[in-house]
């Protein structure tokens, strides 16, 4: 099993003590690009039956703000690591790294907003 987890704490962040709503919308925006380009990089191997693509879920723990996108499929962690015979294709790391942009630049925008509404 390959998973990815999406998690709502803020981390170096937490001192700005963001709304509820705010840091589950990061959360919710982060989950959606993570599963969107593991699904979009995902592979196509012909030599397997099944399309790794197809095998990626989203499972949402919402109370725990906790968001999983994994797959089950017996070759992803060979896919996406690579072996000797075969070339690294990596899609989970690229969803990860697609999923903390996201994150970070809607994170800015609702802090600029924040402060906005704040001046007025």
């Amino acid at each position: 099993m390959l998973e990815l987890s999406v998690k709502g704490s803020l981390g170096k962040f937490s001192h700005l003590n963001l709304p509820d709503k705010i840091i589950d919308k990061l959360l919710n925006i982060g989950a959606i690009q993570a599963y969107k380009t593991a699904k979009a990089k995902a592979p196509y191997l012909p030599e397997h039956p099944i399309h790794l693509r197809d095998t990626i879920k989203r499972l949402d723990f919402l109370a725990a703000r906790y968001i999983k996108i994994s797959t089950d499929s017996p070759y992803a962690f060979i896919t996406e690591f690579g072996s000797f015979l075969r070339k690294a294709v990596p899609f989970m790391r690229l969803a990860k790294a697609a999923a903390q942009r996201k994150m970070k630049s809607t994170m800015r925008s609702a802090i600029l907003e924040a402060a906005k509404e704040e001046k007025q």
